[in-house]
């Protein structure tokens, strides 16, 4: 992180979010964190711990990069998971 010139604040962050991916991940070992993961992940986010759109935007950055750039793994199909909503805008309304 610190090669592509990412601040301390965004690296604790970003780690900061893999290791709740891992949290949730249970035993899981990280070199097995797939897109699939990562999806149920940010869903449960959205559903479960009912986030705001702008914590779960953040992590889905995070776990990214950490996975691209740390693992070598390129996700793809993350689009399949249940997005936080903005506050006060109904489910399924698209902005104007």
């Amino acid at each position: 992180m610190w090669l592509q010139h990412k601040s301390l604040a965004t690296e604790r962050r970003y780690l900061m979010w893999a290791r709740r991916l891992g949290a949730f991940a249970g035993t899981m070992p990280p070199e097995d964190f797939g897109a699939e993961d990562v999806t149920r992940f940010l869903s449960w986010l959205a559903v479960d711990r009912r986030v705001s759109c702008a914590t779960q935007s953040p992590a889905l950055n995070a776990l990214v990069f950490v996975l691209r750039h740390g693992l070598g793994r390129d996700l793809e199909g993350l689009d399949a998971s249940v997005r936080a909503q903005e506050p006060g805008r109904p489910a399924g309304s698209q902005p104007t």
